[in-house]
């Protein structure tokens, strides 16, 4: 195997499993390296307004450091860079290549997704891998998003996602309108609306377990069509089908694609329909949380390609009946945030103690949140305008300075107002770090001391570097 290849991803669990499916090195970031900001996500300004492209967080020193010693000793000749395919994974993404192409500059960088993990799908990912130059200003849609929520953090309010939900909770809810069903591909909203318990972010939690078994495609991914595996599956099983040209109008990727349904009932002859209602079936709700979730996320995607008909199938399960599993289905219906976040901004609201316990109403501290919130940002069209506004310029390969240039134009600076003064920088927005830290990083001054034993991660031997004032 030639180890001059290195596989860098975000996840310890997708690390762990590319590296025993291929053999290569593999490094994991644990996240971001580099924040666009002192704290939080927003990001950073210099006095100029101008973005800081990379600011590097304290706390991951000792990886970013790591990562750096890697790529300098490694004389890789190819860096494959298959962080998460959303759009805070094409920001890692984007900072890994900058550091890369200093500490490595002969490799060739190439962004690689995966969808699922088993080794046929990680196979296909290998070889369809994205040279970085052939596309300018990855991450331009996560730094610009996360540019405009900064810009919005200096008005009064909870921010342009949560002010708009807390106004819906504050009008009431009906906790009986939320409904499953098997007419589509399911993606991750539905589900984290199963009546599975009230731990939105617990069913969150398993579907990402799911998804680094290899049972369940990336659950976060934003699409707007089935991946070419899919279709030419379908193609195979069903010619003639006309294929859909997006999965589903929340433009989500479905949980289950529906190529890895096909396989398995292909390969497995059927088997998951013991699990139907039939002899010897059980009901899905005496079903472990997983095989409810892997059954029911199977069968919506044969039913929705009329491979299966509704009544082979078992039932949909029932969804929950608490407000966290509405607060996740609002922001599905209203198309605001991201998948990523729909379970952490229903834990925020529940934990924040804005809401009434088991009732979809606000209690004091929750409407003294919204009440300081501007009039505009309390509607939702707002964020949608913003978050479209945001993929098409990004689609047409513009920067995210230019993209929140644009937006401004476009929504005047009264609503969209300039970068916080609290933000705006002098000359040097580096952190302070304490000496003796381990980093490097661009614009660090280092001193390089003994080589150190090997990298459990990738086998490299390990150059420690110093923080020097």
């Amino acid at each position: 195997m030639d180890v001059r290849v290195l596989i860098v991803v975000e996840s310890e669990g997708v690390r762990r499993q590319l590296q025993s499916a291929t053999g290569f090195p593999v490094f994991a970031t644990h996240g971001h390296l580099f924040r666009q900001a002192q704290s939080g996500e927003a990001p950073a300004f210099l006095a100029s307004g101008n973005l800081i492209a990379r600011y590097p967080i304290e706390e991951r020193a000792g990886i970013l450091a790591h990562l750096a010693a890697t790529l300098e000793r490694g004389q890789w000749e190819g860096i494959l860079i298959g962080t998460d395919p959303d759009d805070e994974g094409d920001v890692i993404a984007a900072d890994v290549a900058a550091l890369a192409a200093e500490k490595a500059p002969a490799a060739a960088l190439f962004r690689v997704t995966w969808q699922t993990l088993d080794p046929a799908a990680i196979n296909r990912s290998l070889n369809t891998a994205q040279p970085m130059e052939a596309r300018k200003n990855w991450g331009a849609a996560g730094l610009a998003r996360a540019t405009v929520d900064c810009m919005f953090s200096g008005l009064p309010g909870v921010g342009r996602v949560m002010t708009p939900l807390l106004a819906a909770l504050s009008r009431g809810g009906d906790l009986d309108s939320i409904r499953l069903d098997f007419h589509r591909p399911w993606t991750l909203r539905d589900v984290l609306v199963m009546d599975r318990g009230p731990d939105v972010e617990g069913l969150y939690r398993r579907a990402e377990a799911l998804y680094l078994d290899g049972k369940l495609s990336y659950p976060r991914t934003g699409a707007t069509a089935f991946w070419p595996e899919t279709c030419r599956t379908i193609a195979q099983v069903a010619p003639g089908r006309r294929i859909p040209a997006t999965p589903h109008q929340s433009l989500v990727l479905p949980l289950s694609a529906p190529h890895e349904a096909l396989h398995a009932a292909e390969v497995a002859e059927w088997t998951f329909m013991a699990l139907a209602n039939h002899d010897d079936s059980q009901p899905i709700e005496r079903l472990s949380t997983n095989d409810a979730i892997l059954v029911s996320a199977q069968a919506a995607a044969l039913v929705s390609l009329g491979l299966v008909a509704p009544d082979q199938v078992i039932e949909p399960p029932d969804p929950a009946r608490h407000p966290g599993a509405w607060i996740v289905d609002w922001q599905f219906r209203e198309g605001l945030g991201r998948p990523s976040t729909w379970a952490r901004r229903a834990a925020r609201v529940v934990q924040s103690g804005w809401l009434v316990p088991d009732r979809l109403a606000l209690t004091v501290d929750g409407r003294r949140a919204l009440v300081r919130a501007p009039d505009f940002l309390r509607d939702p069209a707002l964020s949608r305008q913003i978050e479209n506004h945001i993929a098409i310029e990004a689609a047409r390969g513009l920067s995210a300075e230019e993209i929140v240039d644009s937006l401004r134009d476009r929504l005047g600076r009264d609503i969209l107002p300039e970068v916080p003064q609290g933000l705006r920088g002098g000359h040097d927005l580096r952190p302070p770090l304490p000496s003796g830290r381990v980093i490097e990083a661009p614009g660090y001054s280092t001193e390089r001391t003994a080589a150190g034993p090997k990298d459990d991660q990738t086998g490299v031997p390990v150059t420690r570097h110093e923080i020097v004032s």
